[in-house]
C-alpha cells in the first residue's frame, strides 16, 4: 500500500501523467468524480474536461496541447493545503475548504462515479 499524502510535495509526485484522484468539492452539492492527470508540469496539472471520458486518445490530445484541450489546476502554496486520510484539501482565502484530492488508489470507489 502506497504512503498517504501528508505534504504538497507528495501530491505533486503522485500527479503524474495517468494518475487518477476522486476529486470532490467540500460543501458543495456536486458529486465526487474520478479524475485522471493527462498532463504535468511544475506549477500545474491538466485533465480532461468535464463530461470528457478519459480514453488513451483524448488524454494524448491533451498532452499535445493542454492549452487549449485541459481542464488546468494550479498548485496552490504549501500553506493552503490540510493533508487528512491521504487527502489533499486546498483552504480558500476565508479558511474554508474549496477543493480536495483523494489518489484513487487510497479512495473508496462508489457506484456509478463519473469519470473525467
Amino acid at each position: 500500500m502506497p504512503k498517504p499524502m501528508q505534504s504538497l510535495a507528495d501530491f505533486k509526485r503522485c500527479a503524474k501523467p495517468g494518475a487518477q484522484f476522486l476529486r470532490r468539492f467540500p460543501g458543495q452539492n456536486i458529486k465526487p468524480r474520478l479524475v485522471t492527470v493527462a498532463y504535468a508540469q511544475s506549477n500545474a496539472i491538466v485533465f480532461p474536461p468535464n463530461g470528457h471520458e478519459a480514453t488513451a486518445e483524448i488524454l494524448a490530445r491533451i498532452a499535445e496541447n493542454p492549452h487549449r484541450h485541459g481542464s488546468w489546476f494550479w498548485f496552490p502554496k504549501a500553506s493552503q493545503c490540510r493533508f487528512e486520510n491521504g487527502e489533499m484539501i486546498v483552504i480558500g482565502l476565508s479558511g474554508e475548504p474549496v477543493i480536495a484530492f483523494n489518489p484513487a488508489s487510497a479512495a473508496t470507489q462508489t457506484e456509478g462515479e463519473t469519470h473525467a
